[in-house]
């Protein structure tokens, strides 16, 4: 139990400034608020930086911290019929330190959102709720927003697994906020280029029973370490393919954790 324990600690570490999808702001730059504004149109965005706003707590526990992040795809708001299209893709390349554990991390994350809906404005807020399958319940995204005439900003609060929610708001810790930014379109927007699908043999599923879970971890803990040459090298806990199961691969087993 000490052990999960310690390694759930490890992930609220490296969860909490890399969900981000984010350039970091620089330290003690202002919290940003939404201004609100008409957020109809079409909306696109083309590799566009994506700025993350952390409080100074969150970056008393990193050092050495650098986020290269980028946002790119689409968003149309059709104001006649309250209803929207999102169809765009956040990745980000994140490194920094944990002083406590001496170890240094270097890792890119990946998410698309690729849904449709309906929309309504709240002052600043944008909600948006998207269409489910007939008995399924529909959970609504509220986001603060910035209308210009040519650009919109989405203000996100990073969303974190219920698994460390918890142990965050034990420490106090305000969630960090990304800033998606989108360039009106006149014209359709075409789709945006998707991340490729994980490698074949990359699933952290090591028992097959269809969920990432704890047996899951219990295997991998156990094979951590090792390197291809020894005796008791297992290939499909290594996880980034370069053999060997070390803090790389937890990065990646930690990205599809509760799948």
């Amino acid at each position: 139990m000490r052990l999960y324990l310690r390694w759930n600690f490890i992930g609220l570490l490296l969860l909490l400034p890399a969900i981000g999808y984010a350039q970091l702001m620089d330290q003690g730059s202002e919290k940003p608020e939404p201004e609100g504004g008409d957020p109809a149109g079409a909306w696109m965005a083309d590799s566009t930086a994506l700025p993350v706003w952390a409080s100074p707590a969150l970056l008393q526990l990193v050092s050495d911290l650098s986020i290269d992040g980028t946002v790119s795809g689409s968003l149309t708001l059709d104001a006649d019929a309250d209803t929207y299209e999102a169809e765009y893709v956040t990745s980000v390349k994140v490194k920094l330190t944990i002083p406590l554990l001496g170890q240094t991390i270097d890792s890119t994350f990946v998410d698309t959102v690729r849904e449709a809906g309906a929309f309504s404005v709240e002052d600043a807020n944008l909600i948006l709720v998207p269409t489910v399958e007939e008995g399924e319940t529909a959970v609504s995204d509220t986001l603060g927003f910035t209308a210009r005439n040519d650009s919109l900003f989405l203000i996100q609060v990073v969303p974190l697994p219920a698994q460390y929610a918890t142990i965050m708001a034990n420490f106090g810790l305000e969630a960090p906020l990304a800033i998606l930014g989108f360039e009106r379109l006149e014209d359709e927007p075409a789709p945006p280029t998707l991340p490729e699908p994980p490698p074949p043999g990359s699933a952290a599923d090591f028992n097959s029973d269809g969920r990432v879970d704890f047996s899951d971890f219990i295997a991998f803990a156990q094979n951590f370490g090792r390197s291809d040459g020894d005796a008791n090298y297992d290939a499909k806990f290594d996880l980034t393919g370069d053999d060997s199961v070390d803090f790389s691969d937890f990065i990646a087993f930690a990205q599809q954790f509760g799948q």
